[in-house]
């Protein structure tokens, strides 16, 4: 008699918590480190875009700021409104005085906003913004100072993209590999799970005619289904020979009884 027996729960599920489990930390470890770097990659190419940018900028204000000239600057600066990622523009003559200020949609706050003045040029992130100040020079000479600030905006829509992106390959790393654990699970745990329901229901019934049945296994596990099913047959080939013997007995003692019954003399039996 051949008996399949599907796979433990419990096996299965430990197999595709682990193997899952471990995917998805490796995943995520490796994700995580991506998005460092491709963040990383980002804020550099943002700081290049916007130094060229507050290289034009700087071209433009340097007659303004040669002649001290805050109408021009003004001018200049109204420009400022087609490009939505600038949020900030200031302009310092030499001696450290503010010519111009331009703020996105006229905060009235940004620009009556303290912006130390520096004399070299310097990049910093802050508060999710990129400012960069960038010395404006003539044949050589300081004018003046260019102060531009960037709210990030496409680094911003750079970062969901990158997130979305990697959300996305978490999940269908996940559903792959629920999928080869449970290919896993049908090819190791299946057999395993059945071989032991198998052997509950011989210790329960005693009928150890059950026999396990050879599928698609690993070299181990057909060896194992193998040895498993000659020790069966060798246990009901040895209660075969005892209930033989035991018939047996139950036979002569029957002929043996007929015998004293029938005999017209007593029957003496003795041990020596």
């Amino acid at each position: 008699m051949i008996v399949r027996e599907r796979s433990s729960a419990s096996i299965q599920r430990q197999l595709q918590l682990f193997f899952v489990g471990l995917l998805a930390f490796t995943v995520i470890v490796m994700g995580s480190a991506w998005f460092i770097y491709n963040q990383g990659l980002l804020k550099d190419e943002a700081e290049r875009v916007l130094t060229a940018e507050s290289d034009i900028i700087g071209s433009a204000v340097r007659p303004a700021l040669m002649f001290n000239d805050k109408r021009l600057a003004a001018e200049l600066l109204q420009s400022m409104k087609l490009d939505s990622d600038i949020t900030m523009v200031k302009l310092f003559t030499i001696d450290g005085k503010v010519l111009g200020t331009y703020s996105l949609q006229g905060d009235a706050t940004r620009q009556t906003e303290e912006i130390p003045f520096r004399k070299n040029s310097a990049s910093e992130f802050s508060d999710g913004k990129l400012r960069l100040y960038r010395v404006v020079t003539q044949k050589q000479s300081p004018v003046g100072m260019v102060v531009v600030e960037s709210g990030l905006v496409h680094l911003r829509s750079s970062l969901q993209s990158s997130v979305i992106a990697m959300l996305i390959a978490i999940l269908a790393c996940l559903f792959f590999g629920a999928l080869i654990a449970r290919r896993l699970q049908h090819k190791i745990v299946a057999p395993i799970a059945s071989l032991a329901s198998l052997m509950r229901r011989m210790g329960d019934r005693g009928d150890y005619s059950l026999r396990m049945e050879s599928g698609e296994s690993n070299s181990e596990m057909e060896e194992l289904i193998v040895r498993f099913n000659q020790m069966a047959g060798q246990i009901q080939s040895n209660f075969d020979t005892i209930e033989m013997q035991q018939e047996d007995l139950r036979k002569r003692e029957k002929r043996f009884r007929n015998i004293v019954e029938v005999a017209p003399l007593p029957v003496l039996i003795t041990r020596q």
